[in-house]
This record gives structure tokens, sequence and C-alpha cells, in this order.
């Protein structure tokens, strides 16, 4: 076998291979012999310029032997471009796009194969970076909200005879029209809307509720209303045969309902969590806090720690790789519209944006990812990383039990869909990034050193 390479871009490459036809004679039998049609194509058929038996893989394609080209030359051309990819010292990141060049009787096959690949990676030390990101604060009024939050969980409601104000669960009605003709389909009775935060706290299914979330002030517009009267405001429908179009929307207030909040003492402290204190149980929310923004906090140093790193290696994600990754992400956001009824153009209208900044964010999301991906496997290699049999075990068990699945059963599924190696992956590049967060430097924005310890930030 023949081959060599043309570097096209830092991360794609043409190889060319020529192999001489009778290395491949082998699996084209055993191919023609799983074939029914055309199962003579190989010894038994005739084509106008080639021998008995030694039909070209292009007339084969033409004859409609796809099982032929499918089954046994394919496999043995992906092996090729894997030997001479071996050979190059090349890894193959995408499957080839593979041209066939020439081939017939007894000339060898010569064809062609683009792939993606790893750009030789130069990691900087570790050591040598530095993040700089914003400390982990919790500060006295977000303490408060979680402790209303808290006592709201106890509140006592009870309908009252007054005006709406603020701070209320209110029972309204609503409906909607269009140049004065009513959307049957926009009637929608009993929402409960929290005055204050304007909030939606229950409603049933209508087209006509996502508008609560676009009226500008509906809690001030709400205050003082009594049982029965009504506002009438102007807004743009988010859903349904109306989307978009510029509707009349009244809310009528049916009830009003105040809520009574437990005063916060140490009665309350020991029935909401047997604390001895008040002052114990802010202490509790505090930390609480602190462990959430922890969490958060923790994920924007490993981002931007990897996005350091690749910026600092030169990494570029190969534009093949890059493309699958962001036609995946895009038909993954379809679905998961499709599957709550939610049309694209109705997402687009809901957060603002245009297809174009959808795909750019989708592109950015998808270049951080490859590029954070290609950095770890490359620290992987660089620092020798290893998954014991043990490691990746006790991944699988992690797993299946959060599934509710027997762990030999798991992995089972996992290698018939050919998903087992990710584990091992996935484990390595989880090493390389605790390597990574080992070493690196995290400052805040004046460049005071920061630790990575929860104690330390509790």
């Amino acid at each position: 076998m023949k081959t060599s390479v043309d570097g096209l871009a830092d991360t794609r490459v043409r190889i060319t291979i020529e192999v001489p036809s009778e290395e491949l004679e082998p699996d084209l039998k055993v191919a023609c012999s799983e074939s029914e049609s055309p199962a003579e194509a190989g010894a038994n058929a005739s084509i106008a310029g080639f021998r008995r038996g030694k039909l070209p893989f292009r007339a084969i394609d033409q004859r409609d032997a796809v099982v032929v080209l499918s089954h046994g030359v394919q496999g043995a051309i992906l092996s090729l471009v894997s030997a001479a990819a071996r050979e190059h010292g090349l890894l193959p990141l995408s499957r080839p796009d593979v041209e066939i060049v020439s081939c017939g009787g007894d000339d060898p096959l010569i064809f062609t194969a683009l792939i993606d690949v790893r750009q030789k990676i130069v990691l900087p030390d570790l050591s040598s970076l530095v993040v700089a990101v914003d400390p982990v604060t919790v500060s006295e009024l977000e303490v408060d909200q979680c402790i209303d939050e808290l006592r709201q969980q106890f509140a006592v409601v009870q309908d009252v005879d007054r005006p709406v104000a603020l701070g209320d669960t209110v029972h309204v009605v609503v409906y909607a029209s269009v140049e004065g003709a009513e959307i049957q389909a926009s009637r929608a009775s009993g929402i409960l809307f929290d005055v204050g935060s304007n909030q939606v706290i229950d409603a049933p299914d209508s087209s006509i509720v996502d508008t609560l979330h676009l009226v500008s002030g509906l809690d001030t517009l709400l205050v003082g209303l009594s049982v029965g009267e009504s506002v009438r405001v102007s807004t743009k429908l988010l859903s349904g045969a109306f989307m978009g179009r510029e509707a009349d929307v009244t809310f009528t207030v049916a009830s009003v309902r105040y809520r009574q909040l437990p005063e916060f003492n140490e009665q309350f402290a020991s029935f909401a969590g047997d604390f001895g204190s008040p002052e114990q149980l802010r202490e509790h929310m505090r930390q609480r806090l602190v462990r959430f923004k922890y969490i958060d906090w923790l994920r924007v140093v490993r981002t931007r720690a990897l996005a350091s790193l690749a910026e600092a290696s030169g990494v570029q994600p190969p534009q093949g790789v890059l493309q699958d990754e962001v036609e995946h992400r895009k038909q993954w956001m379809l679905n998961g519209l499709k599957e709550v009824g939610t049309s694209l153009a109705e997402y687009l209208s809901l957060e603002g944006k245009t297809e174009e900044r959808l795909y750019d964010e989708l592109r950015e999301a998808a270049e951080h990812r490859i590029c954070g991906q290609l950095v770890l496997d490359a620290l992987v290699e660089a620092a020798g990383l290893q998954a014991s049999h043990a490691e990746v075990s006790e991944v699988v068990t992690h797993r299946a039990r959060r599934v509710g699945v027997d762990p030999q059963s798991y992995y089972r599924q996992l290698v018939e869909a050919g998903g087992a190696e990710s584990i091992r992956v996935d484990l390595l590049r989880a090493k390389g990034l605790g390597l990574i967060m080992q070493r690196l430097t995290v400052t805040d924005n004046d460049g005071n050193r920061l630790a990575l310890s929860l104690m330390d930030v509790l």
C-alpha cells in the first residue's frame, strides 16, 4: 500500500491511498457471498470492458450493489484509512469522506480520503494559567429573601374582602381579542397570580397564559382592583394561530387572598428545621446559598480555565466536526421545542433573537466544547493519565443505579450501542480537568488570589 498526505489546513488533510486489488479481493468475496442481489456481481457477473470476476467498485455501485460496497469494500477502505493515518501520525476526528479515483481489472485501487484530524497541540505549563473570576459572595439581602421564601412555605392563606395589594395571591380570568374579535382559545380562568413577584403560581393549559410574563408592570395594574373589576392591556401574543399579532388582553379579578407569614423567631426556627435560634437558621441559610453559588462558581472557573488553555495552545476546532456539533445541538433544541409544542419561530420571538444570532450562539458553544475536549485529550496523553478497570466499573455502576438499571445490563447496552469507550474517555477528561484545577491560579478581578476549597469560601 502506498500513501501520501496533503495538508489542507491544520485540522484537515487529504490522504491518497493506492492498494493492489488483490488485497481487497477477500473482503469483496465475503461481501458478495453475503449479498443475494447481486450475489453474482463478482465471479458470475459480466460487464463490458472488464473480465469476468474483475468488476470495478464504481460499476458494482451503478448496479445497485450497495450491500457489497458497504459490507465489504467500505469496511476495508476504512481500515486502510486508519492504517494510513497511523502511519503518518495522524489522529482522525471524523469519518473519512472517500472518493474513488480509479479501479478496475487488475489495476490498483486508488482513492482519496478527506478527514478532520487533531492538530499538534503544544500545551503551556499549567501553573502559568491564571483565571480571574468574581469571588463567591452572599449579601444580607439574599439571605433575607431566602428566609422569606421559607416563611412563604408556612404561610396561612385566607380570602379577604378588599382591593388587591402587594403580596396578595389573586385569581384572575384572562381573555384576549384581536381587532375586536375574541380569541376563544385564549380564554383562561383560575389563574393564580402572585402580586409583587409577577409570577404565575398555577394556571390551566392556555395559550394566553404566556402573555402574563410579557405584560410590563402587571403587578401595578392589578393593585387597587376589587373582585369583579378588570384591567385591559395591549401586547403581542406568544403562541397560537394569532402569534405575533397585537391583542387586547383583559384581566378580571375573581378573588383576593392574603398570605399571612409566620414571624421569624425562635418558634419558627425550631419548627422549620430544629434550629436553636433564628441566628442559627440564618447562618444555615447563608451557608446553603454559598454552597449553591460555589457550584456555579466552580463551573465558571473550569470553563474559563479550559478556554484559557485552548487559547494558549492555539487550538482550532476542525470545521467538519464543528459543523456536525452545531447541527446536533440545533436538532436537539428543535426536538425539545417540539416536545413542548413550540415552534422555532415562537421560541425566537419569546427570546427576542434572530435565527442568525441563535446559530452564532450554537456555534460559539460548540467551539468551546470541542476545543476544551481537544486540549483535555492532549493533556491526558501528555501527562500519561490512565483509567483503571475498577474506575470505569465504578462509573458504570453509578450511572446504572441513577437510571435504575442493573450495571451489567447497562454496560452491555453501552457496548451494543458503541458507547462503552465514551465512559473511559469522559473519566480521563475529568482527570485532566482535575489536574488543571490543581495547578492553575484563580484570582479576583483585582488580582487577589482566591482559594478553590469550599471550606475556605464558607
